[in-house]
């Protein structure tokens, strides 16, 4: 198993299994294939033994010549708020132009020079869905001007517009530090091809494309959620909590099956004393899972002292490097498609979709005995009654 971390000129090159770390090398973009052959060489591996790479938050790069290589396009009504919040360390490597369908050659025209010069350009608008039309126009216009990789919003129809774009500057992000990556790694291990994956929480198999939709949601707090994992897999416990404060707010992340990790509530923010985390524990214990009994340790990260209270044994430990290793290195892998879809056309569709990932996950080994899930979500503010469909299949749980 390699992990891939891409931060500014240089990036990190990681191999584990399970909760051991056996290698650590950093590179740059020109000596990626030599660090990866140095490691595979160092543990005497070939190319055949790895079958699963992954790739991690945040993408931070560093533009040449001061030229954004991202450009993203709101084409919203007039009065349109102009807030924008931007993923971490993507604020000064997009450009962002916000104007109305009816100015949009003109400002395309003004800005002419710099479109030309960028890598990807993203394009959204507030109701994509209903109204398609509106960006693929905007896309043909677009065409003239570049010959950027152009991404569109309808490519994530689950999120509302603020998760919407900040998924679509991920993956505007994505493109331009990942994907120069994917080619090599498949050049380099062909004939054999081990999953590669992006992970926030779960590892999200790379198949054509980046998947959209299963980004941003937790490109923040990756770190978090990789480290609660790495503390529940080194310390062997099949049920954990973890606390982390992050500013004034405390996060609160269960860990089920040593490896699935979600929040357990919302941040909450105390303008009083730490103190007040006492009550929302002595709360929670009546609502925790079944695979909760008798004593359940807390991995303490927040800084803050807190004693035992049955049930809760706090342990005190510090975030490190070595525990997001494991944590990264141990997320569970899913191969995920998606589908719009009409109510009655649910099941016919369903089939279809696990009928395609079956094929794409036998073609390339991916998952072993791989477990089928689905997942419906009903889109209300569609002038129509349309679904959105998650089908996938996830590795069968630990043992």
């Amino acid at each position: 198993m390699l992990g891939i971390f891409l931060n500014g000129q240089y990036g990190t090159l990681i191999a584990g299994s399970g909760r051991y770390l056996f290698y650590e090398g950093k590179f740059s973009p020109k000596s990626f294939l030599d660090e990866l052959q140095h490691c595979l060489s160092l543990l005497g591996l070939t190319k055949r033994d790895v079958n699963k790479v992954y790739f991690t938050p945040p993408l931070s790069f560093l533009p040449k010549n001061n030229i954004g290589p991202i450009f993203h396009l709101r084409l919203v009504p007039e009065q349109f708020s102009a807030f924008l919040t931007y993923p971490q360390g993507l604020q000064n490597l997009v450009k962002v132009l916000q104007v109305t369908p009816e100015k949009l050659i003109r400002v395309l025209k003004e800005n002419k020079e710099q479109i030309k010069k960028t890598k990807v350009v993203s394009i959204i608008t507030p109701f994509a869905l209903v109204y398609p039309e509106k960006e693929n126009k905007a896309i043909r216009v677009l065409r003239k001007f570049t010959q950027a990789i152009i991404l569109k919003s309808q490519n994530c129809p689950q999120l509302g517009f603020r998760e919407r774009e900040k998924a679509l500057l991920i993956a505007d992000a994505f493109t331009i530090t990942v994907h120069p990556y994917l080619q090599q790694l498949r050049d380099f291990f062909a004939p054999y091809s081990p999953g590669i994956y992006w992970v926030e929480n779960e590892a999200v198999c790379l198949t054509d494309d980046f998947l959209q939709q299963a980004c941003g949601k937790t490109y923040e707090f990756a770190p978090l959620l990789q480290i609660a994992r790495g503390a529940a897999v080194l310390f062997g416990y099949r049920y954990a909590l973890a606390l982390f404060k992050v500013g004034s707010a405390f996060r609160l992340f269960q860990v089920q099956n040593y490896v699935e990790v979600s929040e357990l509530s919302p941040s909450f923010s105390f303008i009083t004393t730490t103190s007040s985390v006492q009550p929302l524990f002595a709360g929670i214990k009546y609502s925790l899972p079944d695979n909760a009994k008798g004593l359940v340790p807390v991995f303490n990260f927040s800084g803050c002292y807190f004693s035992d209270s049955y049930p809760y044994r706090f342990y005190q430990l510090a975030p490190s490097r070595p525990l997001r290793y494991i944590g990264f290195l141990t997320a569970p892998a899913v191969l995920t498609s998606f589908a719009l879809c009409k109510q009655e056309e649910l099941d016919k569709n369903k089939k279809k979709l696990l009928k395609y990932l079956h094929f794409i996950n036998k073609k390339h080994n991916f998952l072993e005995k791989p477990v089928a899930f689905w997942q419906e979500t009903s889109l209300r503010y569609l002038p129509f009654n349309h679904t959105i469909l998650k089908v996938g299949l996830k590795e069968p749980v630990l043992s």
